[in-house]
């Protein structure tokens, strides 16, 4: 047996033995309790069948692939009234967990200082959406996004979040939207809520490198 082969032989036990738990299914103490045996089996296999549908990759994960790949980034930051911020940078896509989740990795500069974050980003099939987190090297953070919903007319998907603000005791709602304008663009825009309105803080064009 391959490690690999041991850990999913080890990770699938563990799993089999709390779906038994949870079915309420003491597992059989001796050979002579063949229907105990036989109940655990189709309760089991039945739960098992389920965990593995919602295990495997659907048609929605197909929106992740749109951002696999090599991109150039151009950001606009928005600190205030008055013009943007401007910024240029990198970004990678990478598809993991046998296309289960995807990792986007971005370099750039942050008021001239060089920056790096990472976004994991996955669908829910359970849950039924989309969900994703932030990490960066400003800060200790990690970031949670959550509720996100992709439409297909129009090609864009949305997350919705709350995060604290340094300075501030309540946390602040925001829209994250990302447009696919097409396979080789994409265009993502951070929005808050303030004060009751909308106020878009960033925006990051994306543009496949060839």
């Amino acid at each position: 047996m391959t490690w690999s082969n041991a850990v999913r032989a080890l990770v699938g036990g563990s799993v089999a033995l709390a779906v038994v738990t949870a079915a309420g299914i003491a597992p059989a103490q001796n050979n002579d309790d063949k229907s105990a045996m036989h109940e655990m089996d189709e309760q089991t296999q039945a739960m098992m069948a389920e965990m593995e549908k919602y295990a495997a990759p659907g048609p929605e994960h197909e929106v992740l692939k749109t951002m696999v790949g090599s991109w150039k980034t151009a950001s606009k930051a928005w600190m205030g009234p008055g013009e943007p911020l401007t910024s240029e940078g990198t970004a990678d896509g990478e598809l993991i967990m046998g296309g289960r989740f995807l990792v986007l990795r971005s370099h750039g500069t942050m008021m001239g200082k060089p920056y790096e974050g990472m976004e994991l980003l996955g669908y829910d099939r359970m849950a039924n959406q989309y969900t994703a987190i932030w990490i960066d090297d400003v800060g200790t953070a990690i970031y949670p996004m959550g509720d996100g919903a992709y439409d297909k007319a129009s090609k864009t998907l949305t997350l919705n979040a709350e995060w604290a603000i340094p300075g501030q005791d309540a946390k602040i709602p925001y829209r994250l939207v990302t447009k696919m304008a097409d396979s080789d663009k994409h265009v993502f825009e951070m929005i808050a809520m303030r004060d009751g309105k909308e106020v878009k803080e960033m925006e990051i064009t994306y543009t496949r490198v060839k």
